[in-house]
């Protein structure tokens, strides 16, 4: 049987407290913080779920199936042309903040890659 880690409720990162109020503070004001968060909670969504912008299984990763439709089409436009309008933007920040537990747990589960990515280590 696996035994589940409890996730830290917040870690330091270069001086900065990282929680997940962090992340949906950073969501709400940074435009690059949210395209990240949008991209990554993107690719926590299946193959199949990708495919047809929508949620298929229940597995606490990814979009719910309310916002799967529409972010998923941000994502794949923010893949393709690497920009969204400020309409799409307002958007996408009102519904990702619901996603920040999902990113800060990310961050914490790979605060070594990541910390090595952003030159932190």
């Amino acid at each position: 049987m696996e035994t589940k880690v409890k996730a830290p409720k917040k870690i330091t990162v270069k001086g900065v407290e990282w929680t997940p109020e962090y992340v949906k503070q950073q969501i709400m004001e940074n435009d690059s913080a949210l395209k990240k968060a949008l991209l990554r909670i993107y690719s926590f969504q299946t193959a199949e779920e990708k495919l047809v912008e929508g949620t298929h299984e229940t597995n606490g990763k990814g979009f719910n199936g309310t916002d799967a439709q529409i972010l998923s089409s941000f994502a794949k436009q923010l893949e393709e042309r690497n920009w969204l309008s400020p309409k799409q933007i307002a958007i996408a920040r009102k519904k990702m903040v619901k996603y920040s537990r999902q990113i800060f747990n990310y961050i914490v589960e790979n605060r070594q890659e990541t910390y090595k990515k952003f030159g932190l280590l």
